[in-house]
């Protein structure tokens, strides 16, 4: 698991802001793990880059997805939702800004490889599927990011396999695991009893 170098002193200002708008909506000012600090970090360097205000940010892009949280009962608006591209693309339509398309980096582009690639993986197994994971990597190699394909075939350690099993974990809110086979297992034991 990978332990973030953020302490108490040093979270986001965006999180607060955060906090602060779903408790004036909702009535209830969610609780931000320390592996979420990094999305609202990165958020926040969006947002001065192309000169946002946080907190007029913040109040918009909540207030937009009000209807969509009461709709599905959420208690809040979820993180990913908030710290995601759509949501300042969501801004800058209500703002009137002209949408600007952020062009990912390499890191990015290698590690949306390998989240698809694990992605594949556990729905593939989910659905009653045993494979593999080499055996879906075969099956998805002609539309995989070649510097990907690579890094794979040369069994390299900058291949970003433990932070797509957290982003996974995360979003199928699995607290303990070491790979993403620990995910799957944990998603499949939930599912099925």
């Amino acid at each position: 698991m990978i332990r973030y170098p953020v302490t108490l002193r040093n979270k986001p200002d965006l999180l607060y802001d955060y906090r602060d708008v779903n408790r004036d909506v909702f009535g209830f000012a969610p609780h931000v793990g320390i592996k979420s600090y990094p999305r609202f970090e990165v958020m926040e360097m969006d947002l001065e880059e192309l000169g946002i205000d946080k907190q007029d940010f913040t109040e918009t892009v909540i207030c937009s997805y009000t209807a969509w949280a009461k709709r599905y009962k959420a208690k809040c608006v979820p993180i990913r939702m908030f710290c995601a591209d759509s949501a300042l693309r969501r801004y800058m339509k209500v703002s009137g800004y002209q949408t600007v398309k952020l062009k990912p980096t390499h890191d990015e582009e290698i590690l949306y490889t390998e989240l698809l690639v694990q992605r594949s993986y556990l729905w593939e197994n989910l659905s009653g599927n045993a494979i593999r994971l080499r055996d879906v990597i075969r099956n998805l190699r002609p539309i995989l990011d070649p510097r990907w394909v690579v890094l794979y075939d040369d069994n390299d350690e900058r291949r970003p396999m433990m932070k797509a099993t957290d982003i996974l974990a995360d979003e199928y809110m699995v607290k303990y695991y070491k790979t993403i086979g620990d995910v799957l297992q944990a998603v499949y034991m939930e599912r099925h009893g």
